[in-house]
């Protein structure tokens, strides 16, 4: 019996007739566990950044409170949790990626995020520490942004990345000193942080189960939103855009008056944070990472960090076309 197959066994209470590798999610292991009983997912969550027991310990404690709110519906089912082994036993979700998205789809999301003000009330929601790069204040983004930037300068022998970097200088100095303005403190909620179609399956009877909660815990609802928003995953058109801010604004708007403003200033900043995180694949550790847990080709490297920088241009560029619009 291999070592994941007992572990398996271990979660189930009885060996598994088969452990299916599912390919993705680069900081974890995942399969699919059959049993004469039904299918199940298995997490194990990497340890080699010292990340591991963190998220582990984040994603079973959020989903086993989320099971008891009205998100119950739109999250898996946490089953057991082996803190030793940093492993989780889940429901499996038989779905579909929601692509295209189906009429109402933009609707549960709405739900969800809604939802979230309404939970963060209370003595259990309260114990929950900040979510993981929780960007509470103005400050904290600006540190979180800046060191990014020193992170992707150290490697800037790459012409292009160079390039890219001298065009972002340009527009963070612009953005930067708005964003430290005086301006109301705020009105922190629970956010998964990590929120949005590009983590979530489809049912069969058409309800969005939203995945991956290992960065849970307190933030800003303006991160939470223009994350949502700015997202490359989440490809929705601007009349979305506009229809999701226009919900989150009525919710936490009314009782954070700073929102809007807040999220006025910080919506180019989340921007380019996007930005700088599209270029994660010019980070050997990033790289390094993914070779051990999915085997990934080295000669793809080069392939995947033109790829990404082609991404973040077209990031970067949106950013001018909103200041543009802000001068106009």
């Amino acid at each position: 019996m291999s070592e994941v197959e007992r572990i398996a066994a271990s979660l189930l209470g009885e060996p598994a007739v088969a452990v299916l590798p599912v390919l993705g999610g680069g900081n974890n292991r995942l399969f699919r566990l059959c049993t004469a009983r039904g299918h199940y997912a298995m997490k194990l969550y990497n340890a080699g950044d010292g990340t591991g027991r963190e998220r582990f310990a984040r994603e079973t404690r959020a989903l086993a409170f989320l099971a008891d709110t009205v998100l119950a519906d739109h999250v898996p089912a946490v089953l057991a949790a082996d803190p030793a082994e940093n492993a989780a036993l889940f429901e499996w979700v038989t779905g579909e990626v929601p692509v295209p998205r189906r009429a109402g789809e933009i609707a549960q999301l709405q739900h969800v995020v809604q939802s979230l003000l309404a939970i963060s009330r209370g003595p259990v929601a309260a114990a929950f520490p900040p979510a993981r790069e929780a960007c509470a204040t103005p400050a904290e983004l600006v540190r979180q942004i800046e060191a990014r930037r020193v992170r992707l300068g150290e490697l800037a022998a790459d012409p292009g990345l160079t390039s890219w970097l001298a065009r972002f200088d340009g527009l963070w100095h612009r953005v930067r000193t708005p964003l430290l303005a005086p301006q109301d403190p705020a009105r922190l909620v629970l956010s998964p942080s990590d929120f949005g179609f590009h983590n979530a399956l489809r049912r069969p009877d058409g309800r969005l189960v939203f995945l991956d909660f290992e960065y849970f815990g307190w933030d800003d609802p303006v991160r939470l939103v223009a994350d949502l928003l700015w997202h490359p995953g989440m490809a929705i058109t601007p009349a979305e855009a506009g229809s999701i801010y226009t919900t989150a604004q009525a919710a936490f708007g009314a009782g954070d008056g700073g929102f809007a403003q807040r999220f006025a200033r910080a919506w180019p900043a989340i921007g380019l944070r996007w930005s700088l995180i599209l270029l994660n694949e010019f980070l050997p550790e990033r790289w390094q990472r993914r070779r051990s847990a999915q085997h990934a080709d080295p000669a793809l490297w080069d392939m995947a960090k033109r790829r990404q920088l082609e991404k973040a241009n077209t990031w970067i560029g949106r950013v001018e076309d909103c200041l543009q619009e802000v001068a106009a």
